[in-house]
């Protein structure tokens, strides 16, 4: 699966100190632990992955060929 960054750095990526960069390093480096269907979002797709110790859910949404992230 090919995942890229989101149009724009989301408040709520700047409050958990994250960024898109962070999370695709995370991709590339293996730490994804999980895909998941969103419960409340048809269409979107949870990425469960580790990034320093700690466990986060990135949103995404098929965009023809990738994964666009929305945030986490």
């Amino acid at each position: 699966m090919v995942f890229i960054a989101g149009d724009e750095t989301k408040a709520s990526l700047k409050a958990r100190g994250l960024t898109f960069e962070m999370i695709l390093e995370a991709i590339t480096a293996g730490h994804a632990i999980d895909f998941h269907p969103s419960p409340t979002r048809p269409g979107q797709m949870h990425l469960i992955l580790e990034i320093g110790g700690y466990v986060h859910v990135a949103p995404c949404e098929r965009r023809g060929k990738t994964w666009r992230l929305i945030t986490a």
